[in-house]
């Protein structure tokens, strides 16, 4: 049985540039399918406040699905879940649970 290894590309892409390309590609050459996947994952929310945006949230999402659009147009495989972690800490946080 062969294992499967997932490689994920964590970037801003605050805009993606030609550079985040060549590295995800890179990553494609150095762990190739079919037993490699690798995923770009852009951040959602910085983790530094100072380069976050100051836009709404409604604004940073569409930013953010802009981002993601704009991964998969260049050629890359986009994974959104670092804004569906998100969304699922805020919600427990609103609902008492542990949020973050």
């Amino acid at each position: 049985m062969s294992s499967q290894r997932l490689v994920i590309y964590g970037l801003s892409a605050s805009p993606p540039t030609l550079a985040h390309l060549h590295i995800y590609n890179l990553l494609r050459t150095l762990f190739p399918p079919p037993t490699s996947t690798v995923l770009a994952c852009p951040v959602y929310r910085h983790m530094y406040a100072g380069k976050r945006s100051t836009a709404s949230e409604v604004a940073e999402g569409e930013a953010y699905e802009a981002k993601c659009d704009l991964c998969e147009v260049m050629g890359m495989d986009v994974t959104r879940v670092e804004r569906d972690v998100f969304h699922a800490k805020k919600a427990r946080a609103e609902a008492g649970g542990e949020g973050g």
